[in-house]
C-alpha cells in the first residue's frame, strides 16, 4: 500500500515537467470529410495568398504547422513557447479561400476563416493568384469566422451561410 502511494507521489511530482496539453501529430477526431463543393486542399499556410497570410497572422499570432505539437489545453508552464493554435489546412473554392485551424484552451475548438480577395471593390480573385495592375484596388476581406466541424462549416459558407453559433 505504501509503495502505491509513493509511486503516485512520484508521478505527480514528475508530470508537471512535460507540457501537459501538448498535442503532437494529427488532429484528434479528424474525420475524412466529403465536401459537397469542388475544393482544392492546401497543406501549408504558405500556399495561400500573402495578403491572407498577413491578415491571419495579425489575428492569431504564432501558430504551429500541420502535424506539429501545440498546446491544446489552458495549462501553461514558464518558458514553454508552444503555440495554442495549429494550422490544419487551407482550402480554395471559387472566390473563397479558407483557413482551418485548431485552438486549444478550456474549450478546445476548431475555426474556419473564409476570405475573399476583391479587385476594384466588386470582382473577386478565383483560382490561381492574380497579379494586380497598378490601377487596381485590391482588398482582402475576412468574410466569416465560424467554429465547429471545418468540413460542414466550409460547405455551409459555400452555400451562403456566413454566420452561425457553431457547426
Amino acid at each position: 500500500m505504501r509503495f502505491g502511494i509513493l509511486a503516485a507521489a512520484v508521478v505527480t511530482l514528475v508530470a508537471p515537467e512535460a507540457s501537459a496539453g501538448v498535442s503532437p501529430g494529427e488532429p484528434s477526431h479528424w474525420p475524412a470529410c466529403r465536401m459537397r463543393h469542388r475544393v482544392r486542399f492546401l497543406s501549408r499556410l504558405e500556399d495561400l495568398p500573402a495578403s491572407i497570410q498577413a491578415d491571419f497572422h495579425g489575428r492569431v499570432g504564432v501558430i504551429a504547422g500541420p502535424g506539429e505539437a501545440f498546446n491544446s489545453s489552458d495549462v501553461y508552464f514558464v518558458g514553454d513557447m508552444t503555440p495554442d493554435r495549429r494550422f490544419l489546412r487551407g482550402v480554395q473554392s471559387g472566390d473563397y479561400w479558407f483557413i482551418w485551424y485548431e485552438h486549444g484552451g478550456f474549450v478546445f475548438h476548431r475555426h474556419v476563416l473564409a476570405y475573399a480577395i476583391r479587385f476594384n471593390g466588386t470582382s473577386y480573385l478565383s483560382g490561381e493568384p492574380h497579379r494586380a495592375r497598378p490601377n487596381e484596388r485590391v482588398e482582402t476581406n475576412l468574410e466569416a469566422n465560424l467554429t465547429g466541424d471545418p468540413c460542414v462549416a466550409t460547405d455551409a459558407i459555400l452555400d451562403g451561410v456566413f454566420a452561425s453559433e457553431e457547426f
